[in-house]
């Protein structure tokens, strides 16, 4: 077996080329370290600065009245079952005749008001978060 051994100054010194490398590696593993404990409030306040406490509070009041409008249509349908009992209303003691369009127009524009909550919502929200990130 032919084996070549190194001397063993070869070993023990670096060139300045690695000793650089290995201060740039371990720089680079700082820079990834985890962060630990709570985010400052400062970060909190700079991303709803930029966000736009207007914006904030116009999307929430449009989060809000989206939910009131799904659960209102639940409610209509609900009502309007409860109102077509055979196809007919008795009302003042007589009966009459449903008439489901008056329904279906109230249902439809229930739903149309939905949508575009849904919608302005969700662009305020895109466009503000795109401008505070």
């Amino acid at each position: 077996m032919n084996t070549t051994k190194l001397p063993s100054t070869a070993l023990v010194n670096k060139s300045n080329k690695d000793t650089e490398k290995e201060n740039l590696m371990q720089d680079r593993i700082k820079d990834k370290s985890v962060g630990y404990g709570s985010a400052f409030v400062g970060a909190y306040k700079m991303y709803i600065s930029h966000f736009g406490v207007f914006n904030l509070i116009l999307m929430l009041m449009l989060y809000v009245l989206n939910q009131g409008l799904m659960t209102g249509s639940s409610i209509w349908l609900t009502y309007w079952s409860d109102q077509s009992n055979n196809r007919t209303i008795i009302s003042d003691n007589r009966t009459k005749t449903i008439n489901n369009n008056f329904y279906i127009g109230i249902y439809a524009s229930i739903g149309l008001g939905t949508v575009v909550c849904a919608f302005l919502r969700n662009l305020l929200l895109f466009t503000s978060g795109a401008k505070a990130s």
